[in-house]
């Protein structure tokens, strides 16, 4: 993939491991033009037990962004009218967004760094993350909201007191974690924190 990225459509493409205190692997998939005014720069996110399915998923979702960065702006056309997403592919640099760049002290991860706690058994593997969340005092709900006349199991699963995505500030994980796991020696303040929503 990164060689397919970087011959049509001369883009450089990596990886960052982003797996927290549970221990379950998460990845962030980025990917820059490597030429013009404009790096358009793309990401995706992904994870799972397996770290090879969390990082295909990480680059599934990435490429769902080329196609806008590819047509951005081409012929005067807008692809969509997400504002915030145009100015992220028209104005955000690696310079400008330093957290998107690998870490130059960390060296580069293996599928063999990484424990292999998928079983292959679904119902095994969410009372697995059960247990990871509860070990961590939190609790896992799920709302079933499958519809009697579609017939198709749908399930909301919420864990308070994780973080979402978006820019959600409260105090909690999102100070305390990376300072448990040795990232920070002190928490952040808010206005530290990285401003910029998720905005797909």
């Amino acid at each position: 993939m990164a060689e397919h990225y970087r011959t049509r459509y001369r883009r450089e493409t990596w990886a960052l491991d982003i797996t927290s205190d549970l221990g379950i692997p998460a990845f962030v998939a980025v990917s820059r033009q490597m030429e013009g005014a404009e790096e358009q720069i793309l990401f995706g996110l992904g994870c799972h037990l397996d770290a090879r399915i969390a990082l295909q998923r990480a680059f599934a979702e990435m490429n769902q962004m080329l196609g806008i960065a590819v047509y951005a702006g081409k012929d005067g056309k807008q692809p969509l009218e997400d504002h915030e997403t145009l100015t992220w592919l028209r104005e955000a640099t690696l310079a400008s967004q330093p957290y998107l760049a690998p870490g130059p002290a960390q060296p580069p991860r293996r599928l063999t760094d990484y424990p292999q706690r998928h079983s292959g058994d679904f119902l095994q593997d969410i009372a697995y993350c059960r247990q990871i969340i509860e070990a961590r005092g939190m609790e896992m709900l799920v709302l079933d909201q499958t519809r009697a006349d579609v017939g198709m199991p749908v399930v909301k699963v919420v864990v308070p007191g994780l973080r979402h995505f978006w820019a959600r500030f409260a105090p909690g994980r999102l100070y305390d974690v990376p300072v448990r796991m040795g990232w920070l020696k002190e928490p952040l303040q808010e206005e530290d924190l990285n401003p910029i929503p998720m905005f797909f």
